[in-house]
């Protein structure tokens, strides 16, 4: 469980009228992380009605654990290997982006995939106001996607 932002109130000596609190849940488990957003809900409602507040629970997005398909790794990581890529295959993980809800739906429907990144500079981490995409990377990324749909 990640709190992002707490904002509450107007003012700094006063008890405040409201308060908005931004949060999200990960697990590598699809039911636990179900689960886990079932118990953030509980909780902030049981925290409101103790206090005899109100709250209103938005949920805004999601994401899904990625697990990649040993299979199409596996093909992944030997065309990275032949054409001299550095390329990181994920197995079972918890950080995701929308990526990992297409594979999800995919895995749902019968389908296989992975999801890999291609090595590549950034100037900063993730979630950093100065992470930067190397665009250079994208040709390295189509050339493996290619020789994976070519060659298997």
């Amino acid at each position: 469980v990640n709190v992002g932002t707490l904002h509450a109130g107007d003012g700094v000596n006063i008890i405040p009228a409201w308060a908005e609190l931004t949060a999200e849940t990960r697990a590598l488990d699809a039911d636990v992380q179900t689960e886990l957003s079932a118990r953030v809900k509980t909780a902030l409602e049981g925290a409101a009605a103790s206090y005899g507040c109100e709250v209103e629970v938005l949920q805004t997005g999601g994401s899904a654990p990625i697990n990649s398909d040993e299979e199409v790794a596996g093909a992944l990581a030997r065309h990275a290997k032949s054409l001299g890529l550095t390329a990181e295959i994920f197995g079972p993980m918890g950080g995701s982006d929308d990526a990992s809800l297409f594979l999800a739906e995919v895995q749902r429907q019968g389908g296989v995939g992975s999801y890999v990144m291609v090595g590549a500079d950034n100037p900063a981490p993730h979630h950093n106001p100065a992470f930067d995409v190397d665009e250079r990377a994208l040709v390295h990324g189509l050339d493996l996607l290619e020789a994976l749909v070519r060659r298997d």
